[in-house]
């Protein structure tokens, strides 16, 4: 991870990904129970708008493996590992769009439907980018593919907990 910039990176990349989705985790009852006023059962619900999120970007990306995907590995084969970050570049405008929404409308003066949707596109993005970027890691280099993932799994892990403390 160290010596290989684009393992690094990308460790460094998810592991950040990772920590703001926990992080965000910690806001939901203050927006939800104490701005607009829901019940902790009712808030609980909230948590919903994550697996809307996450199936419709599931079903995006067999999309794209459909349309795409398929077609190039028919034609060219399995080609370089860089071509599995395509729908990444995509998804990563989804995250500043989920979290911007999020925060600009989690007022009560808006209605809590729309920073709901804001949770929706968020984990929908982290779906797509986390997807593209373990099916990267592996073709990078086949040989070491435990090696990589556990030094991923290590990074992502002290990094959210560290961004959760602080």
């Amino acid at each position: 991870m160290i010596l290989d910039p684009s393992i690094g990176f990308t460790a460094l990349y998810v592991a950040l990904i990772y920590g703001i989705y926990y992080s965000f985790f910690e806001c939901f009852p203050i927006v939800y129970v104490d701005g607009y006023g829901f019940s902790l059962g009712s808030q609980a619900l909230v948590y919903l708008s994550i697996s809307v999120g996450i199936i419709m970007a599931v079903a995006m990306y067999f999309v794209w493996i459909r349309i795409t995907w398929e077609p190039a590995v028919r034609t060219w084969n399995i080609g370089p590992p860089e071509r599995r970050l395509i729908p990444a570049l995509f998804a990563s405008f989804l995250l500043p769009i989920g979290l911007f929404l999020f925060a600009w409308t989690a007022t009560p003066d808006i209605n809590w439907v729309v920073p709901t949707i804001g949770i929706a596109i968020l984990s929908g993005g982290i779906f797509l980018i986390m997807q593209s970027i373990f099916l990267y890691l592996p073709l990078s280099y086949p040989k070491y593919v435990a090696s990589v993932f556990a030094g991923n799994s290590v990074a992502r892990s002290v990094l959210a907990a560290a961004i959760v403390h602080a």
